[in-house]
């Protein structure tokens, strides 16, 4: 063997043996984000599905971790992330929230969540004790899956009222995706009686991007499990996220075709579709003589506004969704309350959304719930609990100026009475 050869041997067995040491030492006192840490820091609570893109496992308990939150998610014997209720209401006044991941809470504890919040805040502050709010969100989900849950399992628990949490951010239009799922069964009217999903599925009890959709360092085989790999990788990422400003930051879960001036005929089709699925649950509701509420949620953006680039402000309509879908709220007799007037009133000083991570905050959710709460005895929705009569039409009086009370809530305390009914 040539000097030369025996050179090069020398250097790569060099270069593997520190390799190979760098791996275990980071392994060990420096572990790094491979896929499976990052499987192994996401709840494995879903299961395959027959009517759903999926469902939850019935009892599950486990953490949720990542860079800025490390948290348990517990769910009931029926999968929902609520504590154990009994399906006889046994004359309580049922709540049943449906919603995304916002409503689910992804990021804070059990007892954080805005519908376990407007529980705690009726019974302590307002001796409600006789509602009970059930959270049947999916921890990713969209319209038509919040439209099929009512249907096939929401109204089989007899609820009082339904409320709708409406994330504007990506319930109408993903930003990456126009169109997420699949409607593999539809029954006369064209609606969804099977949903399957298009970007993600169920994989060993978890749910992930379908492989051709996964980052590209997590699709190497190799690669996507070494920590040396993924230090190289998130060392450059910590970099250039460092040198972000505020307003790049914004900008990574950022919407824009939501914000168009003039919608596509793309964005226009996802409007008309989300607006098909609100009439149908409305429809479902009333059929059953139930009321039902939408909770509009609105994006990071649009809430902390000044943090965006000033060409963005400009270019953007960042009220839009809010006006879109209360006017055709108001159109069809939908009772709504939009967050965004009383989340910007109260936005000095505070941050309502995780700094890397779109969804709001445990300080979101307590505010949210609040105005929510103070919504729902406003408008005195409660009244069904002992008046059987209902009205399957609402005033425009109600849910048009529904927000503009919640940057008070002083007055309300003072005049919940003034508030119009909804019953009669």
């Amino acid at each position: 063997m040539s000097e030369r050869l025996k050179g090069l041997v020398v250097v790569l067995l060099s270069a593997s043996v520190c390799v190979l040491a760098s791996e275990l030492f980071l392994r060990v006192f420096f572990p790094q984000s491979t896929y499976n840490r990052l499987l192994a820091s996401s709840p494995r609570m879903f299961r395959e599905s027959d009517l759903f893109p999926y469902e939850m496992i019935p009892s599950y308990k486990g953490k949720l971790i990542r860079e800025e939150f490390e948290t348990t998610i517990t769910l009931n014997s029926m999968e929902y992330r609520s504590r154990e209720f009994n399906v006889d209401k046994r004359g309580r006044f049922r709540v049943l929230v449906v919603g995304d991941s916002f409503t689910f809470g992804w990021g804070v504890e059990d007892n954080e969540t805005y519908p376990a919040r407007i529980e705690k805040i009726l019974a302590n502050e307002h001796h409600r004790n006789d509602v009970e709010v059930i959270n049947a969100s999916f921890a990713a989900a969209s319209p038509d899956i919040y439209y099929l849950l009512i249907k096939e399992r929401g109204l089989q628990l007899k609820p009082d009222l339904i409320l709708i949490g409406f994330f504007v951010g990506n319930d109408i239009v993903d930003r990456r995706e126009f169109v997420q799922s699949e409607w593999t069964k539809t029954d006369r009217e064209g609606l969804p009686l099977q949903i399957k999903s298009l970007d993600s599925e169920v994989e060993n009890g978890r749910w992930v991007k379908k492989q051709e959709r996964r980052q590209r360092i997590y699709r190497l085989p190799i690669l996507r499990n070494s920590h040396l790999f993924h230090l190289l990788v998130s060392s450059g990422r910590g970099l250039k996220r460092l040198l972000k400003s505020e307003s790049e930051r914004l900008l990574e879960t950022f919407n824009p075709y939501i914000y168009d001036a003039t919608y596509s005929e793309r964005t226009q089709a996802a409007v008309q579709r989300t607006q098909t699925l609100f009439r149908a649950m409305a429809k479902l509701a009333a059929s059953q003589k139930v009321p039902l509420a939408v909770i509009m949620v609105p994006a990071r953006e649009q809430v902390h506004a000044e943090q965006l680039p000033r060409e963005v402000r400009r270019s953007r309509d960042l009220d839009k969704p809010q006006r879109v879908f209360g006017a055709f709220f108001d159109a069809e007799h939908i009772p709504y309350l939009d967050l965004l007037p009383g989340l910007r009133a109260k936005a000095q000083g505070n941050e309502f959304y995780f700094r890397y991570d779109l969804h709001w905050n445990a300080k979101g959710h307590e505010v949210g719930a609040k105005i929510v709460a103070n919504y729902l005895l406003a408008y005195d929705f409660f009244r069904g609990a002992h008046d059987r009569h209902f009205r399957t039409t609402f005033s425009h009086e109600v849910s048009g100026p529904a927000w503009a009370w919640a940057e008070s809530e002083e007055c309300i305390e003072a005049h919940p009475d003034d508030a119009p009914a909804l019953f009669s």
